[in-house]
């Protein structure tokens, strides 16, 4: 199965389809029985409502089990549908946003004032609009990440016994990053900047595991493993948050 769906096999041989809600911990599930062999479960935007495709030789209590082992894809899914439904921020002073994994208000000030502590600070001259207020914040938070790039990607690339020969930032809208190998070039994603240092960490550790195993086998994840123990914790987090739209 593809993003958004997850599968379980079974024979299946009759042709009649019949659709029902099924109750399963909390949850409801729209059955429909038809004629497939794969028991397939699916959460739909933008509601994340949970739908299953089910052969007729499946029972209920099956499928329950089924939706009960995949509580936490559920969970994750259903939060990407919550994500992509919130308003766009209007970045008005005072608000929040979130900057490496913490809340921080947003500081508008004239050039030269003297910075609040624990705020993002932003041209006074960048309030007056909805758009202009955006364009400023994305831009302080380029120049967040490119800071931290700049000091941490030199640790890893020791660690990892590389080295990339370029690196940029993008704002993208699935990919966390990624690694030309043959240009040695790596690209991170804008959105990080809104996530724990550690998941900017982790991401530097996998592009840079690129250069030396290209795809993802064993030899990849062991790479990886080594430079980075705890890579998993940073790699759930990001998988479980997605990516806020609202923001951007």
């Amino acid at each position: 199965g593809g993003p958004g769906d997850a599968v379980a096999g079974s024979p299946s041989f009759v042709t009649r389809s019949r659709e029902y809600a099924l109750a399963v911990g909390g949850l409801t599930v729209h059955v429909q029985r038809k004629a497939v062999k794969l028991l397939r479960l699916r959460v739909r935007a933008p509601e994340g409502s949970l739908h299953a495709s089910v052969p007729f030789r499946v029972s209920d209590r099956e499928v329950q089990h089924f939706v009960l082992s995949k509580s936490d894809w559920i969970a994750q899914q259903q939060a990407r549908c919550v994500a992509l439904q919130r308003p766009p921020h209007a970045f008005l002073p005072g608000s929040t946003v979130p900057l490496w994994g913490v809340a921080t208000p947003l500081h508008f000030a004239a050039r030269g004032t003297f910075p609040e502590a624990g705020a993002l600070q932003l041209p006074a001259e960048s309030a007056v609009s909805p758009a202009r207020r955006k364009a400023a914040v994305h831009a302080a938070y380029r120049q967040a990440l490119k800071a931290e790039i700049a000091a941490r990607l030199p640790r890893w690339e020791a660690g990892l016994g590389v080295k990339a020969e370029a690196w940029t930032v993008r704002n993208m809208r699935s990919r966390w990053g990624s690694c030309n190998v043959h240009r040695r070039r790596l690209c991170l994603n804008l959105r990080l900047v809104t996530h724990p240092v550690a998941c900017l960490d982790y991401v530097l550790v996998h592009e840079l595991a690129h250069l030396w195993v290209p795809g993802h086998d064993r030899r990849f994840w062991a790479l990886v493993g080594e430079a980075m123990p705890d890579w998993q914790v940073h790699h759930g987090r990001l998988r479980q948050a997605g990516h806020d739209h609202s923001l951007w």
